[in-house]
């Protein structure tokens, strides 16, 4: 099963198959300050109530920010996520490093494995669905650091299926009142 599950401005997708619940976002949970909120109030109860299941096997994240890797801080020590996915991440000041090393540090005490997508090809495969990651050689500047662009090809039930991350279209400008044409 392939489903959306509407988040701040957009959706993350969500995969049911053979008991196997993975959740991807393309950038838009750390939207807003309420990161920990949302993924606690909406997410986990949505799983229970639609899917019978409470914890999640795979949380793919292909564009992360400063405020969801510090909701997931939080969020992992109270739910039970068995593995994160993210690309690499570039730091211009070793200070926006912390929120990347409280995650690991934090994953490291309760069990959760993180995966960094980088130069290599990555896969993962459960039931009917393989997913595959193919790092690209471009960077997304974030507010808070350089996220590497992963692109997320997956197939399910022979339905393919392609993911990148959120971007923001920076070209499209209001025209001012009166503005010609």
């Amino acid at each position: 099963m392939l489903s959306e599950l509407s988040c701040n401005r957009g959706s993350v997708t969500i995969i049911y198959d053979g008991g196997t619940v993975a959740v991807i976002d393309p950038g838009f949970i750390g939207q807003t300050k309420s990161a920990y909120s949302w993924i606690a109030h909406t997410l986990f109860p949505h799983m229970t109530s639609t899917l019978g299941k409470a914890s999640l096997d795979y949380l793919i994240l292909l564009k992360p920010n400063k405020t969801t890797l510090n909701a997931l801080c939080n969020v992992i020590q109270e739910f039970s996520i068995n593995t994160i996915i993210m690309p690499e991440l570039k730091f211009e000041k070793a200070s926006l490093n912390n929120a990347s090393t409280n995650l690991q540090q934090t994953s490291e005490n309760t069990g959760t494995t993180i995966v960094i997508i980088n130069n290599q090809h990555y896969e993962i495969t459960f039931a009917q669905t393989i997913l595959s990651f193919v790092a690209q050689n471009r960077w997304i500047k974030t507010s808070d650091f350089f996220v590497k662009t992963v692109q997320l090809n997956g197939s399910l039930n022979n339905q393919l299926f392609s993911l990148t991350p959120y971007q923001q279209n920076t070209h499209i400008r209001k025209k001012k009142r009166g503005a010609k044409p």
